[in-house]
């Protein structure tokens, strides 16, 4: 009987409803008995580069969302300056991960969609870039922004 002076129990969600059946249980509350340690899915954020690696819950998860905003060689300091990733900061993080899909955001509208694929190819190593979706995908046939 808790404080309230219900009857209650406190079970591991598998159980809850073999709990509520007790006709002199009036309140069934559960706890989760297996904990995922590592997440399904790890979302960097709109962030600069850091080693994201040493830490297992995002370096293990199964999807990884991470923004990769510059491409272009000359935009290192311009993705430093505004805390974002730069292609080259991207592939040294990717090349210490585990995750088994890589879903890249927050891409430039300075340089056309078919250069960054083009870009992300020529960065990567055949076994992560074959991981890698672009979102949000932008038309090939949309113009790059000046």
């Amino acid at each position: 009987m808790n404080a309230r002076g219900e009857r209650a129990l406190f079970v591991p969600r598998l159980e809850v409803e073999h709990a509520r059946s007790n006709a002199q249980i009036t309140r069934v509350d559960y706890y989760i008995e297996y904990p995922l340690d590592i997440p399904i899915v790890s979302y960097l954020g709109d962030t600069q580069y850091a080693d994201f690696s040493q830490l297992d819950y995002i370096a293990k998860s199964k999807i990884l969302i991470a923004e990769c905003t510059f491409y272009e060689g000359e935009h290192t300091t311009r993705a430093q300056a505004g805390k974002h990733m730069h292609i080259d900061e991207l592939a040294m993080l990717l090349g210490s991960m585990q995750n088994e899909y890589i879903i890249i955001t927050h891409t430039t509208q300075r340089t056309a969609m078919h250069e960054i694929r083009k870009m992300l190819k020529e960065a990567m190593p055949d076994e992560i870039h074959k991981k890698i979706t672009i979102l949000p995908r932008r038309p090939r046939s949309r113009p790059a922004r000046q």
